[in-house]
């Protein structure tokens, strides 16, 4: 029997509809169910409601809830599936990720990881550059249904796939002379079929993510990294050298095409449809020149190592590198399919757009300021377990870098803001600005520095950056700058807070200390957060009672099945 909680003739508010109804679907498609099953929950004084009552105080509201069955799947219900869908999913992808990069570390040593570095870092360059977010457009544009409009994005995408693969096949000498592997020139030539599986990949997935349906998307994107981690220990056993991380990546490819394809629910297509072309061209130009400075910026600081600096090093620097990328990359993934479909759809309602802005910059704040913490404190312990004693130089290197993902995440509630508004050219704009680190970094090379400036310099590049997207939101949309910068502030605080722990010697503890404190760490500023943040704290309440009375609705629905039997 569920409870009511309410004051004696109070009433729920008329705004309750977007809140209206929970209930189990299968709840309501039983005959037998009744009206007190039925639980209505305001979200401001986290009330409960009868459905008895609502018909009795407040029957204009409640008058659709009879036939309300496809409201079962509102958007807060299809965003709590996705979250924990693509959570689960880029877990596993993470997880697939890390294993195949510690296997590679281990088995091929510092010199052949980093011509192993080489060529993923050669790959990252013409996704980057190339990239016209294919992806995104179907999700932010109105026409994102329409088969013609993902029909014509296949052939920009092939088009895309083949001009990378030549560009590949024509760069491989220089490539291989500026990093002085010309041994390797044979594994950058091959290559080229990366790209080119790529091009041919469905796009149907992204289709799906419009209506919350990630899990295609996921099972692309995890699946061929499954395969590949469960590859990489004998092959990379088999070969001992470079070559295994050459094979692992064709793998992956051609494991991505695969799943792409048996994921979607529409044969694939090719058109070319001008209307849509033009359309693509527009929304992903800005994005193209964005990928060129993004490139400079995220991949800019490894070409200047494996130039400026021995493959070893490379080999170092990579694996600091991967371990908080291949981990940041992730939680971008998460963030950016969860947070844009539903700006995207509030994007001509400002008072909505201001809401939903606010709950994604406090959402980013917390999440900006626990991992960054987590890896500050306990990146080198966590280096050395991993990847061994050989990569301790590591360590140092994943503080300075996490620092800076850290606030590429502070960054992103903005930007993804901007998109959702059809607004690509403010991550343009972004890493305009980015490019003073990647200035500041080639500067130590010229100078020989240690490694660690050029991580240092990355995080100057994101702070010269980080307020760029706020102000354009603030003069182009009148967002009010307050909404971003008082969470951002906080985790600021927190992130120089773990920052000053490092200074105090807390890496130098053992390592089962360092863990702790950086646990600790990241459950104070995970209290913190919910405290601090209100409209946060009642997106999570309002999660909590839906799931409290999900649970008591399931066992009251049981309970009256098993007594339905025993008659």
């Amino acid at each position: 029997m569920v409870r009511n909680h309410s004051a004696p003739g109070s009433s729920p508010s008329s705004s309750l509809s977007p809140y209206l109804l929970f209930l189990t679907r299968r709840t309501l498609r039983r005959s037998s169910w009744k009206a007190s099953s039925v639980v209505v929950l305001d979200p401001s004084s986290r009330t409960h409601y009868t459905y008895s009552q609502c018909v009795r105080n407040e029957p204009a509201s409640c008058s659709s809830l009879l036939g309300f069955e496809n409201e079962l799947m509102t958007d807060r219900g299809k965003t709590a599936k996705g979250t924990t869908d693509l959570c689960v999913g880029e877990v596993i992808g993470f997880g697939a990720t890390f294993v195949r990069y510690v296997i590679l570390a281990r088995f091929l040593g510092a010199a052949d990881f980093g011509i192993a570095a080489t060529f993923v870092l050669t790959v990252q360059v013409l996704q980057t550059v190339s990239n016209m977010a294919l992806n995104m457009l179907i999700v932010q544009s109105r026409d994102g249904d329409d088969l013609s409009l993902e029909a014509t994005a296949h052939s920009l995408q092939v088009l895309r796939g083949v001009v990378s693969a030549a560009l590949v096949l024509a760069l491989a000498w220089p490539i291989s002379a500026l990093f002085g592997i010309p041994h390797a020139l044979w594994g950058l030539q091959t290559l080229a079929i990366v790209p080119l599986l790529e091009g041919f990949t469905h796009l149907d997935m992204h289709r799906m993510e419009r209506h919350m349906h990630f899990r295609p998307s996921i099972m692309v994107g995890a699946v061929p990294k499954l395969i590949t981690a469960l590859a990489a220990w004998p092959v990379a056993a088999w070969l001992t050298d470079y070559s295994a991380a050459l094979w692992l990546l064709i793998g992956q490819g051609v494991a991505g095409l695969l799943v792409s394809h048996a994921v979607a629910k529409h044969p694939y297509r090719l058109a070319w449809n001008r209307k849509y072309v033009a359309e693509i061209l527009g929304f992903g130009w800005p994005l193209l020149l964005n990928g060129i400075l993004f490139f400079g910026v995220s991949q800019g600081d490894r070409v200047i190592v494996g130039t400026a600096y021995t493959m070893a090093d490379l080999g170092i620097y990579s694996v600091s590198a991967g371990f908080v990328i291949t981990l940041s990359a992730s939680l971008f993934r998460v963030i950016n399919t969860l947070s844009l479909p539903p700006l995207a759809r509030a994007q001509d309602d400002p008072g909505e757009f201001v809401r939903r802005y606010r709950i994604c910059s406090m959402a980013f704040s917390l999440i900006a300021a626990v991992c960054g913490a987590f890896l500050i404190v306990a990146g080198e312990p966590l280096v050395v377990l991993f990847y061994g004693e050989p990569y301790r130089a590591a360590g140092v290197l994943v503080g300075w870098l996490a620092a800076a993902q850290s606030m590429r995440v502070l960054r992103l509630g903005p930007s993804i803001a901007a998109m959702a508004k059809g607004d690509t050219q403010c991550l343009m704009y972004a890493n305009v600005f980015r490019v003073s680190g990647l200035v500041a970094a080639a500067g130590a090379a010229l100078a020989g520095a240690p490694l660690a400036w050029i991580a240092a310099a990355a995080v100057l590049g994101e702070a010269v950056a980080l307020p760029i997207p706020v102000m354009r939101l603030w003069k182009r949309y009148h967002l009010p700058i307050g909404v971003w910068l008082r969470p951002a502030s906080a985790a600021m605080a927190g992130i120089v807070f773990s920052a000053l722990l490092v200074a105090a010697g807390a890496r130098n503890a053992t390592i089962v200390v360092v863990l702790t404190t950086a646990l600790i760490a990241g459950a104070a500023l995970t209290v913190w957060g919910v405290v601090a943040f209100p409209s946060l704290r009642e997106r999570l309440l309002l999660v909590y009672d839906l799931l409290g009375l999900s649970a008591g609705a399931c066992t009251k629905e049981t309970s009256g099945e098993q007594e339905g039997d025993g008659h």
